[in-house]
C-alpha cells in the first residue's frame, strides 16, 4: 500500500506479475473529487502506467463509488479568475485522459452511488462491474453545472438519446439501466459481490498481458475516442458554467438544503389549460 491522503493505492501479487487497485478515499464526502484527490490520482495513474500492472481496478471507499466533483471546490472555482479556473478544469481533464489511455485492462468496481463526474470515471474504464446497489446520475444540470469534460467518454459508450435525457433531467438510473445502455458490463447482486468478483477478474488474469495491450491499442485506432478536438469547447463550457450566477445559486441552494429558484412543476390540469380540452 502506498501512502496518499485521499487515495488508497494497493498492489497485489498475481502469479509472476502484479495488479493494482485504486480506492477513492473520502468516505466522509461520498468520495467526491477534490483538487488534492485529483493530483494524487494523476500521480498514481502515472505510476500504474510505468510499472506495467496486469490490470487496474478503481473503486470507492465505504458505501459510495464517487459523488463527482466536490461542490465546495466547485463553489470556490466559481469565484476564481478565468485563468485559474481553466487550470483546475485541465487537472480534471488529465485524470480522465490518463485513465482512458492506460495500456492494461482497467475495470471500475461500482459499489454505490456514481454521480456527476464519477459517471465519467466509469466510462473511462474498459468496462465496469456494478453491484445492484449502484446508482448513476448526471446530476450537474440540477445545480447549474454541465457534464462537459466527461461527455466524449460517455458518448463513446452510451446512446446519444439516453444521454440527452440523463443530461437534461439529472434523473437517477440503476445499475441494470446502465448495463442496458452500455456503461456497465456486468451487474452482480450486492450480497454476492465479493464472492463473485474474483471469477470475473480471473478471466483477465488468464490472458496474455501483451496481447491485451495490443488489443487495446488496436481498438483505439479502429474506434478512436474523440476527446482532443472537443477539449477546448468542453473546458470553456465547464468554466463558464462554474462562474455563472446560475451555478452559484444552485450550489448555495444545495448547501442550504433549499430548492433553487428554477424548480417548478406542471399543474395537475396542465393538459386542459394548454390544449383547451
Amino acid at each position: 500500500m502506498h501512502n496518499y491522503s485521499e487515495i488508497i493505492y494497493r498492489v497485489f501479487t498475481a502469479g509472476e506479475g502484479t495488479f493494482a487497485e485504486i480506492v477513492l478515499n473520502r468516505p466522509h464526502a461520498a468520495n467526491a473529487m477534490s483538487p488534492a484527490m485529483l493530483r494524487e490520482l494523476n500521480k498514481v495513474l502515472d505510476d500504474v502506467a510505468k510499472t506495467q500492472q496486469r490490470l487496474l481496478l478503481i473503486t470507492g471507499s465505504g458505501r459510495n463509488f464517487c459523488a463527482g466533483a466536490d461542490l465546495r471546490w466547485m463553489k470556490e472555482s466559481g469565484a476564481m479568475g478565468q485563468a485559474q479556473n481553466v487550470v483546475e478544469a485541465k487537472l480534471l481533464a488529465r485524470s480522465f485522459d490518463k485513465l482512458a489511455s492506460l495500456p492494461m485492462p482497467v475495470v471500475a468496481l461500482v459499489n454505490g452511488a456514481a454521480f456527476g463526474g464519477a459517471v465519467g470515471l466509469v466510462a473511462c474504464c474498459d468496462y465496469a462491474i456494478a453491484s445492484t446497489a449502484a446508482k448513476f446520475c448526471l446530476s450537474e444540470v440540477r445545480i447549474g453545472l454541465v457534464p462537459a469534460l466527461i461527455l466524449p467518454y460517455l458518448l463513446h459508450k452510451m446512446p446519444r438519446t439516453f444521454l440527452a435525457r440523463a443530461g437534461l433531467t439529472g434523473t437517477v438510473f440503476t445499475a441494470e439501466e446502465a448495463q442496458q445502455q452500455g456503461l456497465v458490463t456486468k451487474v452482480i447482486p450486492s450480497d454476492a459481490f465479493k464472492k463473485e468478483l474474483p471469477a470475473e477478474l480471473n478471466t483477465l488474469l488468464q490472458c496474455a498481458p501483451q496481447a491485451q495491450t495490443r488489443f487495446k491499442k488496436l481498438l483505439a485506432e479502429i474506434c478512436p475516442l474523440q476527446t482532443s478536438p472537443h477539449a477546448k469547447a468542453a473546458i470553456a463550457a465547464l468554466t463558464a458554467a462554474r462562474a455563472s450566477d446560475e451555478a452559484k445559486t444552485g450550489i448555495d441552494a444545495f448547501f442550504t438544503k433549499q430548492q433553487p429558484p428554477w424548480v417548478t412543476k406542471l399543474d395537475d390540469n396542465w393538459t386542459e389549460t394548454t390544449y383547451g380540452a
